[in-house]
């Protein structure tokens, strides 16, 4: 992530839970700090805080029967790096867009360079094959939503995905995205990629998350 020029990132995570056999059975939410793991155990590592949980309880135990089935990361920053579509919103400041390209262009890209207020972009949204279809790309994009609106100040949340993927674009769709714009065919050509569409969200802090 950081050779990619990402560096201000939060991971959220959905946690199921195993029997001694290891199948897995239902999902709780989770949420995690700080840099993107590099694998599941790393995860366990974290600070990973359970809905409803004791906050001072010990969890090594109850842990110890958790598999991650869920992982989404969230960028804040002008722009996402790699991809083509970038955000217009908020639209308060355009002067700021203008300032980081100017920056960019002198020094190369600085991911922490971001319009005020910022925006966010979430990325890397990955679900274990037996849990797609049960709610949990929906869950992290709820808790990493909630973050946002609580811990940051971001203005907005962008996601990128590709215009064919029909169960994804319903999930974010469900989680109150809307349609920003989309990648010309010359554009997805050039990049060598199917084509895509950039969804936003503006964050409100006082309504619900969904």
């Amino acid at each position: 992530m950081r050779q990619a020029g990402v560096r201000s990132l939060r991971t959220f995570a959905v946690l199921a839970r195993t029997d001694a056999s290891g199948r897995r059975a239902g999902f709780e939410e989770s949420s995690t700090t700080g840099e993107t793991p590099a694998d599941a155990e790393a995860l366990r590592r974290w600070s990973i805080v359970h809905e409803g949980a004791d906050a001072n309880a010990d969890t090594s135990v109850a842990e110890s029967h958790l598999a991650v089935v869920g992982t989404l990361d969230v960028h804040l920053g002008a722009k996402l790096p790699g991809e083509i579509l970038v955000g217009r919103r908020p639209f308060a400041d355009a002067s700021a867009d203008a300032s980081a390209d100017a920056a960019n262009d002198q020094y190369g890209f600085d991911p922490l360079a971001v319009v005020d207020p910022p925006r966010a972009y979430v990325f890397n949204v990955c679900v274990a094959p037996e849990f797609r279809g049960r709610g949990v790309a929906e869950a992290m994009l709820r808790v990493s939503y909630e973050y946002l609106a609580s811990r940051t100040r971001a203005a907005v949340v962008y996601i990128h995905v590709e215009r064919d993927n029909v169960s994804a674009r319903r999930a974010y769709e469900k989680a109150l995205f809307s349609i920003e714009s989309e990648e010309t065919p010359e554009q997805s050509a050039s990049a060598a990629h199917e084509p895509r569409i950039l969804l936003y969200r503006e964050i409100l802090r006082a309504s619900p998350a969904f």
